[in-house]
């Protein structure tokens, strides 16, 4: 886990020798939820990918530079 800020980022990843930073979270139906994912990934001061998974399909899209995607589909390679 990366900790930035006092809060943890749930991985890091690399792709290409470059770091991409993940929280996983089942549903983001709640906009508290969505904020409690986010938080993380915001304070990290560098331009490196930053995603967020999820199973269910609410609140996908970008969230300032945040992508949330749908969980199945990155596994599946159905999105970038």
């Amino acid at each position: 886990m990366c900790k930035e800020s006092a809060k943890k980022v749930d991985f890091v990843a690399t792709k290409g020798g470059k770091p991409r930073y993940f929280q996983v979270s089942y549903i983001m139906e709640l906009t508290e939820t969505l904020e409690r994912e986010l938080a993380p990934l915001q304070t990290i001061g560098d331009a490196y990918p930053r995603f967020i998974l999820t199973y269910g399909r609410s609140n996908l899209g970008d969230f300032n530079g945040v992508q949330s995607l749908h969980l199945p589909d990155w596994l599946l390679d159905k999105v970038n």
